[in-house]
């Protein structure tokens, strides 16, 4: 059975960032989520960049596709960083990445924030699972 279609709920302020070391690989990202969804999309190169942009406007509610391996703060780092935020409930975590480790799978999904663990490419049906994951549906409606 095909879920139904849903779209972004206007009661509810999401913002998305894109949290990946590699250019081409953000704006692809970018690129996908603009196509299915009407929340902003930022992008960042690493994890210290994604904080500051948390950190920016601590009332909102975020959802990041965060990368594992990145320069300066990676991902790993940017999971402890998050724990100490007063906000952290607001922060929703889908990890893209290259690594098919199921080590680093079951680590990444100890993490409260952590939803999702998609191995790149970053598919269609990726996006498409996002709204139904649980703690996102708050954020989107039936299209029906």
């Amino acid at each position: 059975m095909q879920e139904p279609e849903l779209k972004e709920n206007p009661r509810k302020n999401l913002e998305i960032l894109v949290v990946d070391g590699d250019p081409v690989t953000r704006l692809l990202h970018q690129s996908r989520l603009q196509k299915h969804f009407e929340y902003p999309v930022v992008n960042c190169i690493d994890g210290k960049e994604a904080i500051v942009q948390l950190q920016k406007n601590s009332g909102s509610d975020y959802l990041v596709l965060l990368a594992i391996d990145m320069d300066g703060m990676n991902g790993w780092e940017f999971l402890e960083v998050i724990q100490t935020m007063p906000f952290k409930t607001q922060i929703h975590v889908i990890m893209v990445t290259c690594s098919v480790s199921s080590s680093d799978k079951r680590i990444a999904m100890n993490f409260p924030q952590v939803l999702e663990y998609f191995e790149k490419p970053f598919s269609e049906d990726h996006i498409r699972r996002i709204p139904h994951l649980p703690r996102l549906i708050p954020y989107f409606v039936s299209a029906n």
